[in-house]
């Protein structure tokens, strides 16, 4: 019985210490597919993607029946996440609209620096089974050229 005792601990010892070693890289996990639900721009001369992206019909505050749109995205970029939300207020349909806050505005962040658009324009194409359009902005030191947005409701 003591040889079967000094047997299993030997065993065991060296069934732990017979570990298959690690190559020490990360796997590398590729970035999902560009799907429908998108919204990028060109900002500052650096294209800015997002992989997901959501759109919101919230109700106004007060009792008026009418919507505010919200559409958002984020992204990471080096170690910096970016966020963009466009907002139209008492939306009713597609439309061309003028970046004019707070009834049409789009806000980017850098990380916790916030760039409130001052000036630009704002197309909603289409909201019949998503929300499609285009937009461009001017916020402080950055310039959006080429926005687009493809979103489900």
């Amino acid at each position: 019985m003591k040889y079967v005792g000094i047997s299993l601990m030997f065993f065991l010892f060296v069934g732990a210490s017979c570990k298959k070693k690690s190559s020490g890289a990360s796997p590398v996990v590729p970035p999902p597919a560009v799907k429908m639900d998108s919204l990028s721009a060109v900002i500052n001369s650096i294209p800015w993607l997002t992989y997901t992206a959501t759109s919101n019909l919230i109700p106004s505050s007060i009792d008026s029946g009418a919507n505010n749109l919200q559409i958002s995205g984020s992204t990471t970029i080096g170690n910096v996440v970016s966020n963009m939300v466009i907002f139209v207020n008492n939306y009713t349909g597609p439309a061309n609209l003028a970046v004019n806050p707070p009834a049409v505005s789009i806000t980017y962040y850098v990380g916790s620096v916030r760039h409130y658009a001052t000036s630009g324009s704002l197309t909603i194409t289409s909201d019949s089974s998503s929300f499609t359009g285009n937009f461009t902005f001017t916020a402080d030191s950055v310039n959006a050229v080429s926005g687009v947005f493809a979103i489900p409701r």
